[in-house]
């Protein structure tokens, strides 16, 4: 039923088209804002991701100015490779070690390409070893990369002893407490700085692959977002922290912020540092 008033030749009132339009506009705006958008093409393959049936290294994918950035990290964590590319039917362009992922390899760089599974939420790395031929590489997502689990200070070779006898002679002073108490504390220090190294591979992740600055690696600083809860210094019982101590670290940012350096400190005068 039409709406007319006598007299205006069944135009609508000058108000009731203000109402019309306003109700149009409202209806447009909500369909903008609930209309469902999909994320950017190539979002899923952001991330930390480590290979399938390993414990350390692996890749980490960020976007870098409408590209994807890919860092490969071997066991021990350290960079080993590192390209930039567009993601182009659905795969990306990549430069990777094969001997970090456990490839025969020639100490170079191998080019492959690098596909998402959807079905199973992993990367498929697809490239050419020397000796093998076409070979895949799965890798399953992963919060942080971490790396293999440090080499156990070495114990210091126990002393000979004399049989002690039955009555010590007046004076004499109780023993010192054995080495092995000091190892322990330097395994535990070990497994921490293992901790606080997969925490700065994730910030690079999040930071266009920069390692952070050195204020940042602090108990109460931007690391520790990453790393949580902060290591415990078995040495003081306090967290870790920067310093010479044992049971401290010394954090180096280096070729300004591409490569970093981390040095414990031990029992005994020894360092341990990686990558």
């Amino acid at each position: 039923m039409a709406l007319r008033r006598e007299g205006d030749g069944g135009r609508l009132p000058w108000w009731l088209w203000l109402v019309l339009v306003a109700v149009v506009a409202a209806a447009a705006a909500s369909w903008v804002l609930l209309w469902p958008r999909s994320a950017p093409a190539g979002e899923e393959l952001v991330g930390s991701w480590t290979p399938a049936g390993q414990a350390a290294g692996g890749l980490v994918i960020s976007r870098l100015d409408g590209r994807f950035r890919v860092v490969q990290y071997d066991a021990a964590l350290a960079e080993v490779a590192q390209s930039t590319s567009e993601l182009s039917d659905g795969a990306l362009t990549v430069q990777v070690s094969a001997e970090a992922l456990g490839l025969p390899g020639d100490g170079g760089l191998r080019p492959g390409t690098l596909t998402y599974d959807a079905a199973t939420d992993r990367l498929v790395l697809h490239l050419e070893v020397p000796g093998t031929g076409a070979t895949t590489v799965e890798f399953v997502r992963t919060d942080v990369l971490r790396p293999l689990p440090a080499a156990s200070p070495a114990s210091p070779s126990p002393t000979p002893t004399s049989t002690p006898t039955p009555t010590p002679p007046a004076g004499t002073t109780t023993p010192s407490p054995s080495a092995s108490a000091d190892v322990e504390k330097d395994q535990e220090v070990v497994a921490a700085v293992g901790r606080l190294q997969a925490g700065i591979v994730a910030w690079a992740g999040d930071h266009g692959g920069l390692y952070p600055p050195v204020a940042e690696v602090a108990p109460t600083a931007g690391l520790a977002a990453y790393v949580d809860p902060w290591p415990e210094n078995p040495f003081s019982g306090e967290p870790m922290r920067g310093g010479t101590f044992p049971g401290d670290y010394v954090y180096e940012q280096l070729d300004g912020g591409r490569a970093y350096r981390l040095t414990a400190f031990l029992s005994g005068s020894r360092t341990y540092a990686v990558p």
